[in-house]
């Protein structure tokens, strides 16, 4: 669970980015704790304890890519998305090798599944998707 837990911190210290966490931001990170294994009192500790920053040295690539993703939609659960917040995942982009485009790139596949507008898959080659080139370069 301790691994879970940095994950978790690290979700809870994105949402506090815009000076407010949001009900449906809060639901949304214990939602995911709770698919995680974490139970309510768990949950609970770890969204009192004291704000650290994030050590995102701590994760591999796949844990780095899941944990920025799930930062994007997090950031979206409010239906706002704050200057503060996207500058700062750009900024975490750049820290976990991924290019700052994957931020809007994300963003738009979200809000398009979020709107029920999402577009049908298409076959690209590699070297035209950032999302790829972020994750395999």
């Amino acid at each position: 669970m301790q691994k879970n837990n940095r994950f978790i911190r690290a979700l809870i210290h994105f949402a506090r980015l815009d000076g407010t966490i949001s009900l449906e931001e809060k639901a949304f990170i214990q939602n995911l704790a709770q698919g995680l294994g974490a139970n309510l009192d768990e949950f609970n500790s770890i969204w009192d304890a004291e704000e650290s920053q994030p050590n995102e040295d701590e994760f591999s690539v796949l844990e780095n890519y899941f944990l920025f993703d799930t930062l994007i939609q997090l950031m979206l659960a409010d239906g706002i998305a704050h200057e503060a917040e996207i500058g700062y995942a750009q900024k975490i982009a750049a820290k976990l090798g991924f290019d700052s485009a994957i931020v809007n790139q994300l963003i738009e596949v979200h809000q398009e599944k979020k709107t029920g507008n999402a577009k049908p898959f298409q076959v690209k080659s590699q070297s035209d998707s950032i999302l790829l080139k972020s994750l395999f370069n």
